[in-house]
């Protein structure tokens, strides 16, 4: 058994420790009264190297210039009936009569009297009042089917016809124009006339002629037969003096 001896000398050798622990915890002073810390065996493995210095911030890129905003879409243009009603052209424009000569894409119109490079049922004659004049846009009545606005046959060859934007033409390209060489129908007794009239003069100028040629021999009988006896006496007399 442990004598009493061996548990007092136990009990001061722990006293002796927990004053050394709290001493080390506490510090000691040195000469000068000043407190001295014992760093720890916990405290030292904690210490960690400083961390690195932070690099300086570069200044911030300039930014590109933004693209300017797409414009605004076109409008769209106006119906090509738009002016019919105000110009009284009727409703598909059929009544137009201006000099407006190409497509609302600018493709030149084929002539009406002309069958190239399209072939078509219309017969234009010359002199006659028809409102196929040239190779002006035209809404015809008659023939093929009436179409939504003045038309015309196009001289490209890929292209049978197209529509016509008589409203936005200039205004000088509006103006009515007529059929040319339009006449009032000639009589038919005007043709029998004019042939009757012409043999006299053919006849008159044969016997001249051949008065011209053979009078020496015939002498007073033919000026007599050609001009009557008053002007075959004076032509004789003539001869005489």
């Amino acid at each position: 058994m442990p004598s009493a001896c061996s548990g007092d000398d136990g009990a001061a050798v722990r006293r002796s420790r927990d004053a050394s622990t709290l001493a080390g915890r506490r510090g000691s002073r040195d000469a000068a009264g000043r407190v001295q810390t014992m760093p720890s065996v916990l405290g030292q493995a904690r210490l960690l190297p400083p961390p690195p210095p932070t690099p300086p911030l570069s200044p911030p890129l300039p930014q590109p210039p933004q693209p300017p905003p797409p414009p605004p879409p076109p409008s769209p243009p106006p119906p090509l009936n738009a002016c019919f009603a105000e110009r009284g052209w009727g409703d598909r424009g059929e009544s137009f009569r201006g000099s407006v000569s190409t497509t609302r894409t600018g493709r030149r119109c084929q002539p009406w009297a002309r069958q190239y490079p399209h072939a078509h049922a219309f017969d234009v004659q010359l002199g006659t009042d028809t409102a196929l004049v040239s190779n002006f846009c035209r809404n015809p009545t008659e023939g093929e089917v009436l179409r939504e606005a003045p038309w015309c046959y196009t001289t490209d060859p890929a292209v049978r016809f197209e529509l016509c934007d008589v409203c936005s033409a200039k205004e000088m390209l509006l103006r009515r124009v007529s059929a040319p060489h339009v006449h009032a129908p000639v009589p038919q007794w005007v043709g029998p006339l004019c042939l009757a009239f012409s043999a006299t003069v053919l006849v008159g100028v044969l016997g001249y002629v051949l008065w011209r040629i053979y009078g020496g021999e015939c002498g007073s009988a033919c000026e007599e037969m050609a001009f009557g006896r008053r002007m075959a006496q004076g032509a004789a007399a003539m001869r005489g003096a």
